[in-house]
């Protein structure tokens, strides 16, 4: 399957044979706009973060060493004290009550770069956290890190961008509807 930028123009040529005399950046925008909505949806790369929890509000970015642009989504957060492991879910940071309690976590709460927790944490607290990170050169358009059982997901949404672009409304809803049915057999199998 594509590994490469060329090996993906390759295909979409193939695919939608009016992009041959295309320029190449709009297979570059085509081909990152689907690497990006494949890696948001399927997170391939999946890092584990562990800090002591010193305060309510932490800056996400210190604590992990990424950049903003680099996290896509906040999988889960667990808090730890020695023996003690527990889950927390996400919410929302004006759902806090008007009081200063300190305590175990009962949610977290994102505003980025910071993430905020309530109860404030008590001391001796560590929360794990799992972060779905963008792949440092989804955007290079160089060889990508995607897994290949994902590959064929970029072809199809990279054509039915491309085919956007060409002004075929209806290539590019086949497209996507080739994209959606294999996303769905791909999730199945990655279960």
């Amino acid at each position: 399957m594509a590994t490469t930028f060329e090996d993906y123009v390759n295909a979409i040529k193939k695919y939608v044979p009016v992009s041959e005399n295309f320029e190449i950046s709009y297979f570059l925008t085509a081909i990152n706009q689907a690497r990006l909505e494949v890696s948001a949806f399927f997170d391939p790369i999946i890092s584990y973060y562990t800090f002591a929890l010193d305060s309510n509000e932490v800056d996400l970015t210190e604590k992990t060493g990424l950049t903003v642009d680099q996290i896509l989504k906040v999988m889960s957060v667990v808090i730890v004290q020695d023996n003690l492991r527990y889950e927390i879910p996400r919410s929302y940071k004006e759902v806090i009550p008007y009081s200063e309690i300190t305590g175990y976590p009962e949610f977290y709460y994102l505003n980025m770069p910071t993430m905020g927790f309530y109860p404030k944490p008590t001391s001796d607290l560590y929360a794990e956290v799992k972060i779905s990170v963008k792949p440092d050169d989804l955007s290079t358009g160089e060889t990508d890190v995607l897994p290949d059982v994902y590959k064929p997901l970029v072809i199809f949404l990279a054509c039915s961008h491309i085919a956007n672009m060409t002004g075929n409304a209806g290539l590019s809803l086949y497209f996507r509807d080739l994209y959606e049915a294999r996303k769905g057999i791909v999730m199945r199998t990655m279960l």
